[in-house]
Protein backbone atom coordinates (compact mmCIF):
# COMPACT_ATOMS: atom_id res chain seq x y z
CA UNK A 1 0.00 0.00 0.00
CA UNK A 2 1.50 3.41 -0.86
CA UNK A 3 1.17 5.81 1.95
CA UNK A 4 4.25 8.17 0.77
CA UNK A 5 3.27 11.86 0.38
CA UNK A 6 6.41 13.21 -1.57
CA UNK A 7 7.53 17.14 -2.37
CA UNK A 8 9.69 19.40 -4.26
CA UNK A 9 9.59 23.35 -3.83
CA UNK A 10 6.61 23.67 -6.46
CA UNK A 11 5.28 19.85 -6.05
CA UNK A 12 3.29 17.92 -3.75
CA UNK A 13 3.00 14.40 -4.94
CA UNK A 14 -0.07 12.65 -3.26
CA UNK A 15 -1.27 8.59 -2.89
CA UNK A 16 -3.64 8.46 -6.24
CA UNK A 17 -7.01 8.55 -4.36
CA UNK A 18 -9.77 7.63 -6.93
CA UNK A 19 -12.62 9.23 -4.89
CA UNK A 20 -10.69 12.87 -4.47
CA UNK A 21 -9.40 12.57 -7.74
CA UNK A 22 -11.09 10.99 -10.32
CA UNK A 23 -12.65 13.98 -11.91
CA UNK A 24 -9.43 15.64 -12.60
CA UNK A 25 -7.75 12.17 -13.86
CA UNK A 26 -10.78 12.04 -16.49
CA UNK A 27 -9.83 15.63 -17.79
CA UNK A 28 -6.49 13.99 -18.61
CA UNK A 29 -7.41 10.40 -20.30
CA UNK A 30 -10.10 11.93 -22.23
CA UNK A 31 -8.11 14.06 -24.25
CA UNK A 32 -6.56 12.29 -27.27
CA UNK A 33 -3.38 14.28 -27.76
CA UNK A 34 -2.36 13.62 -23.87
CA UNK A 35 -3.58 9.93 -24.70
CA UNK A 36 -1.70 9.15 -28.10
CA UNK A 37 1.05 6.85 -26.74
CA UNK A 38 -0.88 5.36 -24.11
CA UNK A 39 -2.10 1.90 -23.89
CA UNK A 40 -5.51 2.90 -23.82
CA UNK A 41 -7.81 4.83 -25.90
CA UNK A 42 -9.15 7.90 -24.57
CA UNK A 43 -11.49 8.17 -21.92
CA UNK A 44 -14.93 8.60 -22.82
CA UNK A 45 -16.95 8.73 -19.49
CA UNK A 46 -15.02 9.08 -15.66
CA UNK A 47 -16.32 4.88 -14.96
CA UNK A 48 -13.70 4.41 -17.93
CA UNK A 49 -11.05 6.00 -15.86
CA UNK A 50 -11.91 4.32 -12.21
CA UNK A 51 -12.12 1.08 -14.30
CA UNK A 52 -8.25 1.68 -15.85
CA UNK A 53 -6.84 2.59 -12.51
CA UNK A 54 -8.85 0.19 -10.27
CA UNK A 55 -7.39 -2.43 -12.12
CA UNK A 56 -4.19 -0.95 -12.33
CA UNK A 57 -4.16 -0.49 -8.36
CA UNK A 58 -4.97 -3.90 -7.85
CA UNK A 59 -1.55 -5.35 -9.43
CA UNK A 60 0.58 -6.00 -6.47
CA UNK A 61 3.25 -4.15 -6.50
CA UNK A 62 2.28 -0.93 -7.73
CA UNK A 63 2.64 2.54 -6.01
CA UNK A 64 0.52 5.59 -7.71
CA UNK A 65 0.98 9.22 -7.09
CA UNK A 66 -1.33 12.09 -8.15
CA UNK A 67 0.27 15.01 -9.00
CA UNK A 68 -0.54 18.65 -7.59
CA UNK A 69 0.99 21.61 -8.00
CA UNK A 70 1.48 24.07 -4.63
CA UNK A 71 -1.17 26.75 -5.66
CA UNK A 72 -3.73 23.86 -7.07
CA UNK A 73 -6.20 21.83 -5.62
CA UNK A 74 -6.69 19.41 -8.44
CA UNK A 75 -4.34 16.80 -9.93
CA UNK A 76 -2.66 17.72 -12.74
CA UNK A 77 -0.78 14.48 -13.57
CA UNK A 78 0.27 10.71 -12.21
CA UNK A 79 3.34 8.84 -11.80
CA UNK A 80 3.48 5.26 -10.96
CA UNK A 81 5.66 1.75 -10.53
CA UNK A 82 3.77 -0.66 -12.35
CA UNK A 83 4.26 -3.44 -9.93
CA UNK A 84 4.41 -7.23 -11.28
CA UNK A 85 6.93 -6.55 -13.76
CA UNK A 86 10.66 -8.33 -14.00
CA UNK A 87 12.35 -5.24 -14.10
CA UNK A 88 10.62 -2.05 -12.23
CA UNK A 89 8.92 0.06 -14.72
CA UNK A 90 7.98 3.01 -13.95
CA UNK A 91 5.13 5.58 -16.14
CA UNK A 92 3.98 8.83 -16.23
CA UNK A 93 1.28 11.08 -17.52
CA UNK A 94 0.98 14.95 -17.47
CA UNK A 95 -2.37 17.01 -18.60
CA UNK A 96 -1.62 19.04 -21.43
CA UNK A 97 -1.51 22.72 -20.17
CA UNK A 98 1.55 21.71 -18.11
CA UNK A 99 3.74 20.50 -20.46
CA UNK A 100 7.07 22.06 -21.29
CA UNK A 101 7.34 23.36 -17.02
CA UNK A 102 9.52 20.34 -16.44
CA UNK A 103 6.94 19.18 -14.26
CA UNK A 104 7.31 16.01 -15.69
CA UNK A 105 10.93 15.26 -15.18
CA UNK A 106 10.64 17.03 -11.15
CA UNK A 107 7.37 14.52 -10.41
CA UNK A 108 9.71 11.51 -12.11
CA UNK A 109 12.91 12.65 -9.79
CA UNK A 110 10.91 12.33 -6.90
CA UNK A 111 9.56 8.65 -7.49
CA UNK A 112 13.03 7.83 -8.39
CA UNK A 113 14.61 8.95 -5.13
CA UNK A 114 11.95 6.95 -3.54
CA UNK A 115 12.10 3.62 -5.70
CA UNK A 116 15.59 4.17 -4.88
CA UNK A 117 16.05 5.44 -1.95
CA UNK A 118 12.66 3.48 0.10
CA UNK A 119 11.86 0.53 -2.37
CA UNK A 120 15.39 -0.28 -2.46
CA UNK A 121 15.15 -1.07 -5.96
CA UNK A 122 18.75 -1.28 -8.03
CA UNK A 123 17.41 -0.27 -11.49
CA UNK A 124 14.03 1.28 -13.11
CA UNK A 125 13.07 0.71 -17.08
CA UNK A 126 10.86 3.40 -18.84
CA UNK A 127 9.21 2.13 -22.31
CA UNK A 128 8.68 4.77 -24.41
CA UNK A 129 7.55 5.23 -28.33
CA UNK A 130 10.14 5.66 -30.03
CA UNK A 131 8.49 8.84 -32.04
CA UNK A 132 7.34 10.05 -28.74
CA UNK A 133 10.65 12.69 -28.53
CA UNK A 134 9.00 14.79 -25.50
CA UNK A 135 8.74 11.52 -23.34
CA UNK A 136 12.88 10.74 -24.70
CA UNK A 137 13.55 14.25 -23.57
CA UNK A 138 12.45 13.52 -20.20
CA UNK A 139 14.33 10.02 -19.96
CA UNK A 140 17.53 11.69 -21.05
CA UNK A 141 16.99 14.49 -18.64
CA UNK A 142 16.52 12.15 -15.78
CA UNK A 143 19.81 10.03 -16.45
CA UNK A 144 18.26 7.02 -18.28
CA UNK A 145 20.04 5.05 -21.12
CA UNK A 146 18.48 3.65 -24.53
CA UNK A 147 18.95 -0.24 -23.73
CA UNK A 148 17.31 -1.46 -26.14
CA UNK A 149 13.19 -1.42 -29.04
CA UNK A 150 10.53 -3.84 -28.23
CA UNK A 151 7.59 -4.37 -31.08
CA UNK A 152 3.98 -3.85 -29.35
CA UNK A 153 0.78 -3.89 -30.47
CA UNK A 154 -1.90 -1.98 -28.41
CA UNK A 155 -5.54 -3.59 -29.04
CA UNK A 156 -7.23 -0.35 -29.65
CA UNK A 157 -4.75 0.75 -32.63
CA UNK A 158 -4.43 -0.92 -35.98
CA UNK A 159 -1.30 -0.25 -36.13
CA UNK A 160 2.11 -1.91 -34.37
CA UNK A 161 4.57 0.36 -33.09
CA UNK A 162 8.10 0.13 -31.72
CA UNK A 163 9.20 1.05 -27.76
CA UNK A 164 12.29 1.85 -26.80
CA UNK A 165 13.53 0.71 -23.54
CA UNK A 166 15.19 3.32 -21.68
CA UNK A 167 17.00 1.98 -18.23
CA UNK A 168 18.57 3.69 -15.00
CA UNK A 169 20.47 2.05 -12.04
CA UNK A 170 20.34 3.57 -8.50
CA UNK A 171 23.94 4.24 -8.69
CA UNK A 172 23.70 6.46 -11.76
CA UNK A 173 20.77 8.32 -10.50
CA UNK A 174 23.05 8.97 -7.26
CA UNK A 175 25.97 9.84 -9.58
CA UNK A 176 28.22 6.94 -8.60
CA UNK A 177 30.13 4.65 -10.48
CA UNK A 178 28.88 1.73 -11.59
CA UNK A 179 31.56 -1.49 -10.89
CA UNK A 180 29.81 -4.02 -12.56
CA UNK A 181 30.60 -4.49 -15.93
CA UNK A 182 27.05 -5.40 -18.56
CA UNK A 183 28.09 -7.73 -20.90
CA UNK A 184 26.86 -6.31 -24.58
CA UNK A 185 25.05 -8.90 -26.61
CA UNK A 186 25.24 -8.30 -30.15
CA UNK A 187 23.08 -11.04 -31.09
CA UNK A 188 21.29 -14.81 -29.75
CA UNK A 189 20.39 -17.42 -31.57
CA UNK A 190 18.12 -19.93 -29.58
CA UNK A 191 18.20 -23.24 -30.11
CA UNK A 192 14.49 -25.62 -29.63
CA UNK A 193 14.74 -29.13 -29.21
CA UNK A 194 11.68 -30.47 -31.11
CA UNK A 195 10.11 -33.66 -32.14
CA UNK A 196 10.28 -33.80 -35.70
CA UNK A 197 12.82 -31.46 -36.98
CA UNK A 198 11.40 -32.13 -40.85
CA UNK A 199 8.37 -30.84 -39.32
CA UNK A 200 9.41 -27.82 -37.71
CA UNK A 201 11.48 -26.96 -40.64
CA UNK A 202 8.41 -27.13 -43.04
CA UNK A 203 6.15 -25.18 -40.70
CA UNK A 204 8.98 -22.41 -39.51
CA UNK A 205 9.42 -22.10 -44.27
CA UNK A 206 5.81 -22.52 -45.34
CA UNK A 207 3.91 -20.94 -42.74
CA UNK A 208 5.64 -18.17 -40.95
CA UNK A 209 8.36 -17.09 -43.90
CA UNK A 210 11.64 -18.51 -42.69
CA UNK A 211 14.71 -19.66 -44.73
CA UNK A 212 15.88 -22.95 -43.85
CA UNK A 213 19.88 -22.32 -43.61
CA UNK A 214 21.47 -25.61 -43.21
CA UNK A 215 20.26 -29.59 -42.25
CA UNK A 216 22.40 -32.08 -40.98
CA UNK A 217 21.64 -35.48 -41.05
CA UNK A 218 19.73 -38.11 -42.93
CA UNK A 219 17.37 -37.84 -41.80
CA UNK A 220 17.54 -34.32 -40.38
CA UNK A 221 18.33 -34.06 -36.89
CA UNK A 222 19.32 -30.49 -36.84
CA UNK A 223 18.17 -27.45 -38.99
CA UNK A 224 18.92 -23.43 -38.97
CA UNK A 225 16.26 -21.72 -40.02
CA UNK A 226 16.22 -17.46 -40.32
CA UNK A 227 13.81 -14.47 -41.34
CA UNK A 228 15.93 -11.43 -42.56
CA UNK A 229 17.98 -10.07 -45.33
CA UNK A 230 21.06 -8.92 -43.62
CA UNK A 231 23.08 -9.96 -40.72
CA UNK A 232 22.26 -7.11 -37.83
CA UNK A 233 18.74 -7.29 -38.19
CA UNK A 234 17.80 -11.39 -39.08
CA UNK A 235 16.22 -13.35 -36.79
CA UNK A 236 17.88 -17.02 -36.44
CA UNK A 237 16.93 -19.97 -35.03
CA UNK A 238 18.58 -23.92 -34.48
CA UNK A 239 15.69 -26.91 -34.02
CA UNK A 240 17.54 -30.04 -33.02
CA UNK A 241 15.86 -33.62 -32.42
CA UNK A 242 14.79 -34.37 -28.92
CA UNK A 243 12.62 -37.61 -28.28
CA UNK A 244 10.37 -37.52 -25.22
CA UNK A 245 11.03 -39.53 -22.73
Amino acid sequence: MNNAILKSDRLILKPLDLERDLEALFRIHQDPETMRFQPSPPHTSPDDTRKEFEQSLAIPGAQYWSVFLENESGAIGVVNYLGHTRIPGMGYILRKDHWNQGITTEACGLVLDYGFDTLGFERVELWIDETNLASQRVATKLGFRHTGRIPLKYAHNPDSHVMGTWGLWAEEWRGETRHTEEATLYHVEPVLLVEDVTEAANYYQDKLGFRIDFLYGEPPDHVGVSRGDWTGSRVTIQLSQHTAP
